[in-house]
């Protein structure tokens, strides 16, 4: 075992409308930002630190360190997914800048996200200003928005799930938009100093969701998202398509629930498919899991595959 992620999470109410939430992640080897190769040692620090004022389901706005709501699978975080990698290419060693939405390390950021809810979560917004801590005069707010509407069972509160193994009938589409001034570059030529093209960053993100039972048959899950980026990007379009299943008989305390994933770009071509088996005993909060990826990146970062071994525990 070369790798453990541990997180404490507190969290409580001043009023029934004044409420807090803090979370220390401890991380072996830490995630770094975008970009910045891992350190060698652990690293123990803030993942969230949020004041949140819930005014009315309509209107909420928290305050603080908190996930980017720029799709679907940032708002699941890891521990939400059917997979060992977080998508987008994020984890994957000797990667290039990695492709995905903009944020800070554990796709969180510093800023103020309003966001509200409607019949319960069948129809979601967010509108959001982050990198609000920056030490630079010349480093402008990174802007998200994101709307989601459920055509089945709804999603309440500010985060989510990208697969609830028979707890939900989900059937969701949701589009994000990400943009900051001055916030992308692209270097023309090396050199003391480099020339360097700065401009601004922009993604447009759509993506669709459908977790449905089926009877007696078991538990279906396709997912599938699509990202448009600027010039600057490494990439101008990234594709991402999943498919999962749950064993509708148990077999001793849990249920088997293979899934398989395949992401690809465009302008490079840059494509990876994994493929994991989960051993569900509490669905998300106690499973097992075994899997394998593999991934070929081209000009940036040539083929990688490896074989993954997990344990997932969560308590509330």
């Amino acid at each position: 075992m070369d790798e453990i992620y541990l997180i404490l999470t507190a969290n409580g109410r001043i009023t029934p409308w004044f409420k807090w939430q803090f979370n220390l992640n401890a991380n072996n080897p830490p995630t770094q930002p975008n970009g910045v190769a891992p350190l060698s040692y652990a690293s123990v620090g803030i993942q969230d630190l949020i004041v949140k004022l819930e005014l009315d389901p309509l209107f909420n706005i928290w305050v603080g360190r908190m996930l980017v709501p720029a799709d679907r699978s940032n708002l699941s975080g890891p521990w939400f997914i059917n997979y060992f990698l977080y998508p987008g290419f994020l984890r994957v060693r000797s990667a290039p800048p990695p492709i995905g939405i903009k944020s800070g390390a554990n796709g969180r950021d510093n800023g103020v996200t309003a966001w509200g809810q409607v019949a319960g979560g069948a129809f979601k917004y967010y509108l959001g200003a982050y990198n609000l801590d920056a030490q630079s005069h010349d480093v402008n707010p990174l802007l998200t928005a994101r709307v989601v509407l459920n055509l089945l069972d709804p999603e309440p509160g500010f985060y989510h799930q990208s697969s609830y193994h028979g707890a939900k009938d989900v059937a969701a589409i949701g589009a994000s938009l990400q943009y900051q001034k001055s916030g992308a570059f692209k270097v023309l030529a090396p050199g003391t100093p480099p020339t360097i093209d700065v401009g601004d960053y922009r993604l447009l993100e759509v993506d669709a969701l459908l977790d449905k039972k089926m009877g007696d048959a078991g538990v279906g899950t396709l997912e599938s998202a699509t990202y448009f980026y600027d010039e600057r990007q490494p990439v101008r379009q990234f594709y991402m398509f999943c498919a999962g299943y749950v064993l509708p008989q148990p077999i001793g305390p849990g249920r088997f629930a293979p899934a398989v994933r395949y992401q690809f770009t465009e302008t490079p071509n840059v494509k990876m498919i994994d493929g994991y088996l989960q051993y569900l005993i509490q669905s998300h909060f106690a499973k097992f899991f075994a899997g394998y990826y593999w991934a070929d990146m081209g000009p940036m970062g040539g083929k990688q595959k490896a074989f993954q071994f997990g344990i997932q525990i969560i308590r509330l």
